[in-house]
Parts: C-alpha cells; sequence; structure tokens
C-alpha cells in the first residue's frame, strides 16, 4: 500500500513573478517591498543591475526560481539578465501604504478611528491594533477604495496605555505603522454654571 509521508515544507509566496525567457525590453511592475520569483530554466543565474544594486544570484540546481526580495531597494528600474543573454526590466515602485489615526489621545468610551491611504486602489488589507508588548489586541480587514482610502473604527478600548495601528497588504505583505497613540481614562464631564 500507500505510505503517508508527515513531511514539513517551508514555503515563500512572491506575488509578482518575472518571466526572465520573455524576451528583451520586457516590462514587469512590482511594490518595494515585496517578493518577486524570478523564472529561468534549472540552475539560471541572473545579473540584477539597477539604482545602487549589481549583482548576481542564482535558482540552485534543482530549481527554476530565484525569490529576489525587493525589501530597501530604490524605486526604479532594474535589469535582469539571464543565462540565455535576454534582458527584462523589474520596475520598483512605491505602493505609498500609509496608516493613521484620528487622535493622539483617545478616552475609553471614544472609538479608536483612523485611515489607511495607498496609491494603489482596490487592494485587501489587514489592520491590526497593536499594544505596547507589539500583540495584535484588535483587527479589522478591508478594501483600499477607488479613491485610495480605508476608514477603520475598533470601537472603544478599555485597556489604558499606548498602542499603534499597522496595515498590511495582504497580497504583497507589505506592511504601515501608524504614529503611537494613547487610550486614556474617560475624563469626568465638566460643568458650568451661568
Amino acid at each position: 500500500g500507500n505510505t503517508l509521508v508527515n513531511d514539513d515544507y517551508s514555503v515563500t509566496f512572491a506575488p509578482t513573478t518575472v518571466d526572465t525567457t520573455a524576451g528583451d525590453g520586457t516590462e514587469t511592475d512590482a511594490f518595494e517591498g515585496e517578493l518577486v520569483a524570478l523564472e529561468g530554466e534549472i540552475g539560471d543565474s541572473f545579473d540584477i543591475d539597477g539604482p545602487g544594486v549589481s549583482r548576481t544570484r542564482g535558482t540552485g540546481a534543482a530549481s527554476e526560481v530565484y525569490v529576489f526580495d525587493t525589501d530597501d531597494l530604490e524605486f526604479g528600474e532594474y535589469n535582469i539578465t539571464g543565462d540565455t543573454g535576454t534582458e527584462v526590466v523589474l520596475n520598483v515602485e512605491d505602493l505609498g501604504l500609509n496608516a493613521s489615526v484620528d487622535e493622539e489621545q483617545f478616552e475609553t468610551d471614544e472609538d479608536v478611528t483612523g485611515e489607511v491611504t495607498s496609491d494603489s486602489i482596490n487592494r485587501a488589507i489587514t489592520v491590526d491594533l497593536i499594544d505596547s508588548d507589539g500583540d495584535s489586541v484588535d483587527s479589522a480587514s478591508g478594501q483600499i477604495d477607488a479613491n485610495g482610502d480605508f476608514a477603520f473604527n475598533f470601537g472603544t478600548v478599555s485597556d489604558t496605555g499606548t498602542y499603534t495601528v499597522e496595515v498590511t497588504d495582504d497580497n504583497s505583505g507589505i506592511t504601515a505603522e501608524s504614529s503611537e497613540f494613547e487610550v486614556i481614562e474617560q475624563q469626568d464631564g465638566e460643568a458650568s454654571f451661568a
């Protein structure tokens, strides 16, 4: 009979693929910070030249893919030449992902609200409310709208302290974080007498 093997495998997701055999001048766009799969033949090497980068990388002995990390790359064109001599272009662009909150301080009876913006529209995102220990205490999912915006509302937060909001672009894994803000106890109402 058949034997079931229970092995663990590590899988890396690259949302953008560049076919290095597609033909000279073929262009592909990617956002800075995402992983890009460079596809070629088994054992191929790739010369990557662009702003501040000149390196050679390879697929390895039993692979047709090299995963190129665009994190910390400058924006611009990167020429990629495979073993066949074909040169393709990877355009690294800014997603422009940002997260902000509406106040620097929220009271425990106020909704924690804010906005996510992006230079690219119709993108699925996840927004996390992060406490001072770095733990997500609440989460919301949504989509960047046709204006490049997404408004979030975590409702009231009962635990006082310092928080941030972190947004993740679901497809690319690119993240952005808001500045810190405080949640403080509800203040007593003020009364005035005429």
